[in-house]
């Protein structure tokens, strides 16, 4: 997972002490972990598809915590 445009990492639950560095390391991992729990990668399978393991996220976060997308 990658950031493309990150000036302060957002604080995640849980990810609120550190360098700047370590809370979007956090992040970075506690969004794989939602990711991974709320899609599921196995339907394209289940379909007879090929299936990819990719998924792309684009969102903002405003100053005030709101998420745009």
């Amino acid at each position: 997972m990658a950031f493309v445009a990150i000036e302060d990492p957002p604080e995640y639950p849980g990810c609120d002490k550190g360098s700047k560095a370590e809370r979007k390391a956090c992040m970075k991992e506690r969004i794989g972990e939602l990711v991974r729990r709320k899609f599921n990668s196995d339907l394209a399978a289940d379909l007879g598809l090929t299936c990819v393991h990719r998924i792309d996220l684009f969102f903002t976060i405003s100053k005030t915590g709101i998420l745009s997308m």
